[in-house]
């Protein structure tokens, strides 16, 4: 009987999921106001902000340079001044 597990045992990390794990590690270094997670199973990274986002706002991608420019992206849009239209009819 072989075993079905695709979680491997302990010791037995693929050499390839390591890096992902420390890259995501890196990442979370740099990026203070993150949560920066590798998910296996999903071979994709995601990054949470620690940060006032929109609820649900998740970083997700397969790259690293990808995951970084979403969250680049999230911070500028956070970083918007909300409040009233520069169009507001006066005059």
């Amino acid at each position: 009987m072989t075993d079905s597990n695709p979680v491997p045992q302990a010791g037995e990390r693929d050499p390839q999921d390591a890096a992902c794990q420390r890259e995501a590690a890196r990442i979370r270094q740099e990026r203070r106001g993150w949560v920066v997670i590798w998910v296996p199973h999903e071979s994709r990274y995601q990054a949470y902000p620690k940060f006032r986002a929109p609820r649900g706002t998740v970083a997700s991608a397969a790259q690293p340079g990808e995951l970084i420019a979403q969250m680049d992206q999230v911070e500028l849009t956070a970083r918007r001044p909300r409040g009233r239209s520069q169009n507001t009819g006066a005059t």
